[in-house]
């Protein structure tokens, strides 16, 4: 497979074929090879909203990590928690 080290890079078929089953490979792909998010997930990353209505790009790793973030806010709350201490 030939990948060029730019953002603008192109990828073979098989490549975008990979890239669209897991979005775990993307973002790897994207910080190996230097592909901007965007052409990794093809525009996978916004929102499904109309195009005057999208607010914000969600990044890769917080649609990997998203359970693991929400479990960590909450831990971080039970111990901020007065009565816990």
């Amino acid at each position: 497979m030939k990948l060029t080290l730019h953002k603008n890079a192109t990828t073979t078929i098989t490549t975008r074929q990979i890239i669209k089953k897991s979005f775990l490979s993307a973002f790897v792909l994207a910080k190996k090879y230097g592909i901007s998010q965007t052409t990794a997930l093809d525009g996978k990353t916004l929102k499904a909203l109309p195009k005057n209505k999208r607010t914000k790009k969600i990044h890769v790793f917080d649609i990997i990590c998203q359970k693991n973030k929400i479990e960590h806010r909450i831990f971080q709350e039970r111990f901020a928690d007065p009565l816990y201490e």
